[in-house]
């Protein structure tokens, strides 16, 4: 029978789900499934509970490759790049501060 969760319990799910390689996230988020339907009541601690446990259990990467995966993620809009220092124009100084 599929788990029902809360508003608070998904987001739990999917911020747990985030830090795992793309390539088993699948795979991380059916034994999370799995886990949670296992369970005779289902709530936000256990959701964390369960989330712990499994992520020893599969490789979670950096930051970094996360960040790089999601923005090779397909529909990505890129943003342009900012400007360098010496190129971005100068914020006015506000009159009476002195620093």
């Amino acid at each position: 029978m599929p788990v029902r969760l809360s508003d608070a319990e998904r987001a739990a799910v999917q911020a747990a789900a985030a830090p795992i390689h793309p390539s088993q996230r699948d795979d991380f988020l059916k034994a999370m499934a799995k886990e949670l339907e296992r369970l005779p009541v289902v709530g936000l601690g256990a959701v964390h509970r369960v989330a712990a446990q499994l992520q020893k259990k599969f490789v979670v990467t950096g930051h970094s490759e996360t960040a790089l995966e999601l923005s090779r993620a397909p529909g990505r809009v890129r943003r342009p790049a900012e400007p360098l220092d010496d190129c971005a124009p100068s914020k006015p100084k506000r009159p009476g501060r002195k620093k």
